[in-house]
């Protein structure tokens, strides 16, 4: 059932209940065109007054080139809040169960809020960034990414297996924490082709230039040849030619540093073999505390 009303500029108040069972159902997103300037006359506006209620019951189907089974989705758009109230059944190679809202004003999104979990079987990171062009979208955009005023993310997000490239993640899992000041991510630990990966990141003041990094890394290494780590594609490091030794720089206070000052992070490493070009070595026990003003080994 829907209900509209119509003013002089516009649509004045709507109304609608959508409610549905679909055994197959396939939702295309419109496609992004290019970026055309826009008249500043001609801004967004809501209706004066909005309640629309939606809830639907999906077997199966595709939204975009998401599939999914098992789909319950109930959202409700009351005046500029759009509320999530559930979304969970099986997505991807997963399943997934989510709540939140985002506010609009005349700007766009001024509140942004989502929690719940996503649990995935497997995730290929190229194939994903290819269906939604994400690459491409980068590439493209000039403009500066802006934040809602309001951001609340809590995320319990699993993945059996992560692909990019020509590496691999098994049994990744972390919890995921955002807000207006800060993201977190918290317990992180993965399984790596040589040994387990547990991490805790928090990035502070995110959204400002004095953006800062905090952090905990934790590699546990059973056997690694470096030289073969550094030939992954995945890492994105140029030809082997281009990593010989720099010249010495004598300024020891402009070239000493390998990380930029806004890094605190304390790397702890335990392997039982590790190899580096001619050097090897066997029951290795390393800890590193790295700060802006001091390092310590």
């Amino acid at each position: 059932t829907a209900t509209l009303k119509l003013k002089d500029r516009g649509i004045a108040s709507l109304q609608a209940d959508i409610q549905g069972t679909f055994q197959n159902i396939v939702l295309e997103l419109p496609e992004k065109k290019e970026d055309k300037p826009v008249s500043k006359s001609k801004s967004f506006s809501l209706p004066e007054s909005t309640d629309i209620r939606l809830d639907l019951i999906i077997d199966r189907g595709n939204i975009a080139t998401i599939p999914v089974r098992k789909l319950h989705l109930a959202a409700a758009m009351i005046n500029d809040e759009i509320i999530l109230e559930k979304f969970e059944g099986d997505v991807l190679d997963g399943h997934a169960g989510i709540s939140g809202k985002v506010k609009l004003d005349s700007s766009g999104i001024s509140e942004f809020r989502l929690q719940g979990g996503l649990a995935f079987n497997k995730i290929d990171i190229v194939a994903m960034m290819d269906d939604f062009g994400i690459g491409k979208k980068a590439e493209k955009s000039q403009s500066q990414l802006t934040y809602p005023e309001t951001v609340l993310l809590d995320l319990d997000l699993k993945i059996k297996e992560i692909d990019y490239k020509d590496a691999t993640l098994r049994n990744f899992s972390t919890l995921l924490h955002a807000d207006d000041k800060r993201i977190s991510i918290s317990d992180l630990e993965a399984d790596l082709p040589f040994g387990e990966l547990r991490m805790n990141l928090e990035m502070d003041q995110y959204q400002h230039e004095n953006i800062s990094y905090l952090g905990n890394i934790n590699l546990d290494i059973d056997s690694l040849s470096v030289d073969r780590l550094l030939e992954l594609e995945a890492l994105g490091i140029p030809g082997r030619k281009e990593l010989s030794p720099q010249p010495e720089n004598t300024d020891r206070k402009k070239g000493a540093r390998a990380l930029p000052d806004n890094f605190t992070v304390g790397l702890v490493i335990k392997a039982g073999y590790l190899a580096y070009r001619t050097a090897d070595g066997e029951n290795l026990d390393l800890a590193i505390n790295y700060g802006p003003e001091q390092s310590d080994l």
